[in-house]
């Protein structure tokens, strides 16, 4: 079982085993501390795990677990009672650690109506109570080994962070239009909070990606801003999107994050 870098401020069960196997559904019950459940809440929520999975869809929590390109996630089901949400996701291949940023996810969650107790559960698998480390040095996904391209990312504090991929051509529109769908994808996460750093509020942890995606002859650019997120887990799943693009969109020679 993966531990957390938050020490959390609800009650929260995990598998011991990754419930992200690609075999099983995953169930993600929620207990509000104070019921009901309000509208409000549950749209802020049903928001925030439609970026994870948007996120998840687009490789950035694929981590070691399997080539990022073969991801494939969909929004979950919600299902709302007076006093409890429950969500259920269809099985999908990620990182053990993806719950992690499901975690930053919830958190935010939790700031706007206090959470009680929280389950994730997957068919056959024993849970136990989450354990929290706050001096976890790797809590999120890591890189699969065996990218296609060539690939770095410069050791930087910065606040803004550009991202830098040289394609094999020059991109004709559609093929722009489908890699900022998932640039887009990963920047609406990581703005949210998905690669927060403990123990700060998931709310501070993001940034600001620029709208714009800049291409030429081949070479795309794009700015990020204001970047308070765990650089080297945030910037790591934004090059396996970049992974997924280079099998969904248009084939990639080289991807620099500075």
């Amino acid at each position: 079982m993966i531990k957390l870098s938050y020490e959390l401020p609800f009650e929260l069960d995990l598998p011991v085993d990754n419930p992200w196997d690609g075999r099983r559904s995953v169930s993600l019950l929620i207990h509000a501390k104070a019921p009901p459940i309000g509208d409000a809440v549950v749209d802020e929520l049903r928001s925030n795990l439609a970026l994870f999975a948007a996120l998840a869809d687009a490789g950035g929590l694929s981590g070691t677990a399997a080539p990022p390109w073969k991801a494939a996630f969909k929004e979950p089901e919600l299902t709302v009672n007076e006093g409890a949400v429950n969500i259920r996701f269809a099985p999908s291949e990620l990182d053990e650690k993806a719950t992690a940023s499901l975690v930053c996810l919830l958190l935010v969650v939790h700031e706007s109506a206090p959470l009680g107790w929280v389950t994730l559960s997957a068919s056959g698998s024993k849970k136990e109570r989450a354990q929290s480390n706050p001096k976890l040095s790797n809590p999120y996904p890591g890189l699969w080994p065996e990218l296609p391209f060539r690939h770095a990312i410069v050791e930087s504090e910065s606040e803004t962070r550009i991202l830098r991929a040289q394609f094999a051509k020059t991109l004709d529109p559609d093929e722009v239009k489908a890699i900022e769908i998932d640039l887009r994808r990963w920047g609406g996460a990581a703005a949210a909070g998905a690669f927060a750093i403990a123990p700060y509020s998931p709310r501070d942890g993001g940034c600001l990606p620029v709208d714009a995606v800049e291409h030429y002859e081949g070479e795309l650019i794009w700015p990020i801003e204001k970047c308070r997120f765990d650089h080297r887990a945030a910037l790591t799943s934004l090059v396996s999107v970049c992974a997924a693009i280079h099998h969904r969109a248009a084939r990639i020679i080289d991807v620099v994050v500075d």
